[in-house]
């Protein structure tokens, strides 16, 4: 019980509030300065999510196309974030007119993602929650926003890991059944004269 308050606490306090203090009140602000300092950010990011592809490689001994695929995934992410930074400047935006803010909120919600990249596939998901807290962000020139939606958030997946563990266990099928495992049953194959198939 103190173990589920304790993670409540760090889940639903203490990260919203650290987080939203580092990357959109220190790293967003930063980088939204200069392009250049966004394309520091996209730099260590991209790093960052193609460590996560060689740590898949060493945890996964399997390589067949599934778990290369699998494994590669991180650096497919990558790929696609990058191309959508760089067709920033051709996308019109009305909600921001400093191009330089908007690459700023894109490169801190790019690395606030792939900070979480140990449990892949969750930096897809805190990429685009990272958009929507950078822009209130910005929109409102204050941080508490953004930390009541991230506690908000975080308290959605809080919920849901509380609800999984205090539900039922479920049986598989009825009690009258039971999950032994048949005999495999002999087969013979014997030549008969003058067929050309055995029996």
């Amino acid at each position: 019980m103190i173990d589920a308050v304790l993670t409540g606490l760090a889940a639903l306090i203490a990260a919203p509030i650290w987080e939203e203090l580092v990357f959109r009140g220190v790293i967003q602000t930063w980088m939204g300065q200069r392009q250049r300092r966004a394309h520091i950010g996209m730099t260590l990011a991209s790093f960052i999510g193609l460590c996560a592809s060689l740590a898949n490689f060493e945890k996964n001994d399997s390589y067949d196309l599934g778990s290369v695929i699998v494994n590669l995934s991180p650096v497919f992410f990558v790929i696609v974030i990058l191309f959508g930074y760089f067709c920033l400047d051709r996308i019109p935006s009305r909600w921001i007119s400093d191009g330089n803010v908007i690459r700023g909120i894109y490169a801190a919600s790019f690395l606030f993602g792939m900070v979480h990249s140990f449990a892949w596939p969750t930096p897809i998901a805190l990429f685009f929650l990272g958009l929507a807290l950078g822009y209130l962000a910005y929109r409102t020139q204050s941080l508490l926003a953004p930390i009541i939606f991230h506690s908000l958030f975080n308290a959605v997946a809080c919920i849901s890991l509380l609800l999984l563990q205090l539900a039922p266990e479920t049986k598989n099928g009825r009690e009258a059944t039971s999950a032994t495992t048949r005999a495999v049953p002999s087969v013979s194959c014997t030549p008969v004269p003058g067929v050309w198939q055995p029996r």
